[in-house]
């Protein structure tokens, strides 16, 4: 039997379907019911001056699954006339279900994003780079350590770690869902983007596999 992620990291539900995504919105006339693809939240921690809403997948889906999910949502801004504003505080997170991957191609995906971390961000936006929410590894240089020791010692106790949840990958989220989440997309209006963002990850994993 593969010693997978789902385990070692004990108390995890098997889930199935690759990709969920949670979408930080500011703006005017923003959705307030949504349909089974997502469920919708208030938000306190977004910026004061716009409605705040998160959107939040149902569940992990395939690729097909997200752009579905995405062209929805798009009817709906359309429909409501909705404008988002593209802000310091809202932002896209990707989580990609880990749960059949070894330690090793857990540790080895990481380590690809991470070489193309500065590149990446770039497409996410200008106001990204250096974001509080999103830090990248130049930024917050102790999540190299923190994976470093984890692979040594084949222990992960210290990625459940609040100093490392707001990095622009953030592995916290292994220890919830078996999933690593990815921070670093802004919160814009544009789900074109937000799908060739998710689309971006998913060859960033199947390389790294």
């Amino acid at each position: 039997m593969r010693n997978t992620i789902f385990n070692v990291v004990k108390g995890l539900r098997p889930t199935e379907g690759q990709y969920a995504v949670e979408i930080e919105a500011e703006g005017n006339r923003l959705p307030v019911e949504l349909d089974k693809h997502w469920s919708v939240h208030n938000d306190g921690s977004l910026q004061a001056g716009f409605e705040a809403k998160e959107y939040v997948m149902n569940g992990p889906t395939s690729l097909q699954g997200v752009k579905e999910a995405l062209d929805y949502l798009d009817s709906v801004y359309k429909s409501n006339r909705t404008t988002v504003k593209e802000t310091m505080t809202s932002g896209v997170h990707v989580h990609v279900n880990v749960q059949d991957y070894t330690p090793k191609e857990l540790f080895t995906f990481m380590t690809t994003y991470f070489i193309l971390e500065e590149l990446l961000i770039k497409f996410c936006g200008d106001h990204r780079e250096g974001n509080h929410f999103c830090l990248r590894a130049k930024d917050a240089e102790w999540i190299i350590d923190e994976l470093v020791d984890s692979a040594r010692t084949h222990k992960f106790g210290n990625l459940k770690n609040d100093n490392i949840r707001y990095c622009s990958l953030n592995p916290c989220s292994l220890f919830k869902y078996g999933s690593i989440e990815f921070r670093a997309m802004r919160g814009t209006r544009d789900l074109d983007a937000i799908y060739t963002w998710v689309k971006i990850i998913d060859r960033v994993r199947l390389s790294a596999k």
